[in-house]
């Protein structure tokens, strides 16, 4: 994709820009799915390890980009503009911005912008494998003493309030 900038890089982390999110529409990524528009899997860009996240801009008549089960994974959805059409299983239900969905592995999804829709419908998609620990195990947490950003720094703020 010719609009994709490596910002910065090291060992542990990257950055990297995609350009404006309400042009994705019309940009084809190389991907998994050679033909899908306003696509972009995190994935093929990033050195994503244990999850792959995907932006997505749907326009009128667009589907994402089939109807489709994951074995393993559980994908949350997140919406960020636009309504459109979401089945979930054998239901149907309508999304629109702020709507934020859970998908268990093994059950049927898929995303659609309708025909009579008058926007674009725009959503984030996290999909991830594996038993979720919100601490991460030894060596995960606050790091304390970073002036602005630490924990620490928000409990005597808490407390001084009190």
């Amino acid at each position: 994709m010719d609009s994709l900038k490596e910002i910065e890089k090291s060992e542990k982390w990257e950055i990297i820009d995609i350009g404006k999110i309400s042009e994705l529409a019309n940009k084809k990524f190389s991907s998994l799915f050679p033909t899908t528009k306003g696509k972009f899997f995190l994935g093929d860009y990033l050195n994503l390890k244990t999850m792959d996240v995907s932006i997505n801009v749907l326009k009128p008549g667009y589907v994402n980009p089939y109807l489709h089960v994951h074995r393993y994974h559980e994908e949350v959805y997140i919406f960020l503009e636009g309504e459109g059409e979401m089945m979930i299983g054998d239901k149907v239900i309508k999304v629109r911005e702020g709507y934020i969905v859970r998908v268990e592995p093994k059950v049927k999804r898929g995303v659609r912008n309708p025909d009579s829709s008058q926007s674009n419908l725009v959503f984030i998609c996290v999909r991830a494998q594996g038993q979720f620990n919100r601490l991460d195990g030894e060596g995960a947490g606050p790091v304390l003493g970073v002036d602005g950003w630490s924990y620490d720094k928000i409990i005597e703020k808490a407390k001084k309030k009190v």
